[in-house]
């Protein structure tokens, strides 16, 4: 972690710029893992929320060439 801080002198952001390692700065570190991890989940669940939708069109779809096609 040193080495990502020596890049940017110990400052994350600064009044013209940001450090390119922000994620490795102390300040932001843990706000950056809990981000990564709160978008992983909201994926997870908007996934499993369409995933029976999806299923079951495949379903209605294959029923409806079987019965009248």
């Amino acid at each position: 972690m040193d080495k990502q801080e020596e890049k940017c002198d110990g400052i994350c952001y600064a009044p013209d710029k940001m450090c390119p390692c922000v994620e490795w700065c102390e300040k932001t570190r843990k706000g950056e893992f809990l981000a990564t991890i709160m978008a992983a989940f909201f994926v997870f669940v908007i996934t499993m929320m369409l995933l029976p939708g999806i299923l079951m069109l495949n379903l209605a779809d294959w029923i409806y060439d079987r019965l009248w096609r």
